[in-house]
C-alpha cells in the first residue's frame, strides 16, 4: 500500500482526492456533463497531472500519493489539476495559436515557453483561490 512522505495511507489519499475533485469542480463551476476520472500514477512520477479532451467533454487526473507531504497538501494538488480543467478550453486556444505559428515559422521556444509559464502561473493562482476559499478540513475526511 502507498504512502506519502507523512504517512497518508492509500485509502484516506482516495477519499481526500475524490473529495478535493468534487469541491473543485463546485467551486470551478466545472458542468456535470464533463467526465472526470481520477487515479494514483506510479510512484515517483508526477505529483498531479490531468489530460483533458475537451472536445469530448473527458479528463483523466493522476496523482501520485508518495509525494503528497500532508492531507492539505493532496488536497491543494488535486484543486490545481481542476483548475487546469477550467482553464482546458483557453489552453486548446493557446495550443491552436502555436501550432499556426509553427506551421509560419513564427513560432519561438521563447513564445513557446511564456505561453506554459502564463497557463501554469494563472492555474496555481485558481489553485490558490480555491484553496483560500474552500480549505481542506480534516474533519470532513
Amino acid at each position: 500500500m502507498a504512502e506519502s512522505v507523512k504517512g497518508v495511507t492509500e485509502k484516506e489519499g482516495v477519499r481526500i482526492a475524490r473529495r478535493a475533485v468534487r469541491e473543485a469542480r463546485r467551486y470551478f463551476r466545472i458542468p456535470a456533463e464533463w467526465n472526470v476520472r481520477l487515479a494514483q500514477s506510479d510512484p515517483g512520477d508526477t505529483k498531479g497531472q490531468i489530460t483533458a479532451h475537451p472536445a469530448y467533454l473527458d479528463a483523466l487526473i493522476e496523482y501520485d500519493l508518495t509525494q503528497a507531504e500532508s492531507n492539505a497538501d493532496l488536497y491543494s494538488t488535486l484543486g490545481h489539476e481542476v483548475a487546469h480543467l477550467f482553464l482546458a478550453e483557453y489552453d486548446e486556444l493557446i495550443v491552436a495559436l502555436l501550432q499556426q505559428l509553427e506551421k509560419s515559422g513564427e513560432k519561438t521556444q521563447a513564445l513557446e515557453a511564456l505561453t506554459d509559464g502564463v497557463r501554469e502561473r494563472a492555474t496555481t493562482r485558481l489553485e490558490r483561490m480555491f484553496c483560500r476559499d474552500v480549505p481542506y478540513q480534516a474533519k470532513a475526511d
